[in-house]
């Protein structure tokens, strides 16, 4: 579920989330184009094109076994078979997503926060939010607080904690959730004033 922010647009989310507009209207059964802050969306799940193997069920095999030997989880298991239950059957072939060797000289791990979304780490670390799904073998745009999510490394990311500005945030209310002073929260973003926009970055 997606919680409509301020300048908002059915196009901006369609770009942000790689979904035609129109299946965002058909799922949430939209009549028009208008969004309200704080209306809550569906988003249908994006599960990237994946290399497999075939794997053959033998005795003893249930989805959970097979997916924590291969790394997976149930539902990429039955959502790439189109599996309906969670039922098998001896020498029942299975296609099982190939998990790629991770370069951990290319790639670090960021523990999700609470306010953190896909399209805030997508854009904190400059990548695209389906590749940071496909990276991190995700099933769709959830992620729960302190889950460990792999980011490319960029030499070009502040190393100190970046904060997205949402509705009803202030310069006060910023500084004493990440206890800092408000003179210190301006002085790390060079502000001159107090004034903040919605999706506004700061340096925490």
């Amino acid at each position: 579920s997606y919680i409509v922010q301020k300048g908002d647009t059915l196009y901006s989310l369609s770009k942000r989330f790689n979904i035609p507009v129109e299946t965002i209207k058909n799922i949430n059964k939209l009549d028009s184009d208008i969004l309200s802050i704080g209306q809550v969306l569906s988003l249908i799940k994006i599960i990237p094109e994946q290399e497999t193997n075939t794997y053959i069920v033998v005795p003893g095999d249930t989805l959970y076994s097979i997916s924590k030997k291969f790394n997976t989880t149930i539902e990429n298991i039955k959502s790439i078979n189109n599996l309906t239950n969670n039922t098998l059957s001896i020498g029942q072939e299975l296609q099982i997503p190939i998990q790629k060797e991770i370069n951990n000289n290319e790639y670090m791990i960021y523990k999700v926060k609470k306010g953190d979304s896909l399209w805030k780490i997508s854009n904190q670390y400059n990548i695209p939010v389906p590749d940071l799904i496909k990276i991190n073998n995700l099933e769709d745009l959830t992620i729960q607080i302190n889950q460990e999510l792999l980011v490319p490394k960029n030499n070009n990311i502040e190393i100190d904690n970046t904060y997205i500005v949402i509705p009803g945030d202030t310069l006060w209310s910023i500084a004493k959730k990440n206890n800092l002073t408000v003179d210190e929260l301006k002085q790390k973003n060079n502000l001159t004033n107090n004034l903040l926009s919605v999706g506004q970055k700061l340096i925490i």
